[in-house]
């Protein structure tokens, strides 16, 4: 028998069950690639982020690209046109990157006559906040990690179930080949001219979408006292 207390209790009903919600993935340089992983559950994912073209929106660096993510069963999906949006920066350690000037800045250097900065100023700005104290300050600063948020993913289509909206990207500027140093180089300038709202920003953000469209991926031969080759463009490269 029910008592009437058992009938007037309110029935509890559970809604839809929110998907895991990814943060922030980390990830390092390969050529001009962002290479990383990521767990989920008991499962694990690697992925890769290649930028094709630099742009400026809002006075922020955006990158734009193809990503591709591979599961437990070894299935790649990819989506193209996934923007990277950087949202901030964590200045580096050690030795800066060698400096790389591109096509834009070498033809705006001798059209001057001026060997120009090769590593960024301090900011004079009065309306910026300074840039934080490291080891690495004033005309040795540069960037060690740029924090992206990306746009436009979407986790199931991925092969991912989880929500990868406004996900993050961590990617750590440590690099280990030629290429890649030359895009860590242009990227710190970039965005050291991007924050002191110097006009060199235009001319570095050219010289990325030259490197992302010519640039060669120098591969490190089996034994270290070989050289270096030269292959093709990065698309053209094993594997990718």
């Amino acid at each position: 028998m029910f008592s009437r207390k058992q009938e007037n209790s309110p029935k509890i009903t559970q809604g839809p069950k929110r998907p895991t919600k990814i943060h922030s993935i980390a990830a390092l340089p390969d050529g001009r690639d962002f290479v990383g992983k990521f767990d989920l559950g008991n499962s694990h994912y690697e992925f890769t982020y290649s930028p094709v073209k630099a742009e400026v929106a809002a006075n922020k660096l955006v990158l734009i690209g193809k990503m591709t993510i591979s599961g437990p069963s070894g299935r790649p999906h990819s989506r193209p046109a996934v923007r990277a949006v950087l949202a901030s920066i964590q200045g580096g350690l050690g030795s800066p990157p060698p400096v790389y000037n591109g096509m834009a800045r070498t033809a705006a250097i001798a059209a001057s006559g001026n060997p120009g900065d090769t590593r960024p100023a301090a900011s004079a700005s009065a309306d910026l906040p300074a840039p934080p104290g490291t080891d690495n300050t004033g005309a040795a600063a540069f960037c060690g990690v740029m924090y992206l948020h990306l746009e436009g993913l979407d986790g199931p289509s991925m092969g991912v179930p989880a929500d990868l909206s406004h996900t993050q990207l961590n990617a750590r500027l440590f690099a280990t080949d030629e290429l890649a140093r030359k895009f860590h180089s242009l990227y710190s300038r970039t965005i050291a001219a991007l924050f002191e709202g110097n006009k060199e920003a235009g001319e570095l953000i050219e010289d990325l979408n030259h490197l992302f469209k010519d640039g060669t991926q120098a591969v490190a031969l089996p034994r270290s006292d070989w050289p270096l080759v030269e292959m093709g463009p990065p698309e053209a490269a094993p594997g990718r």
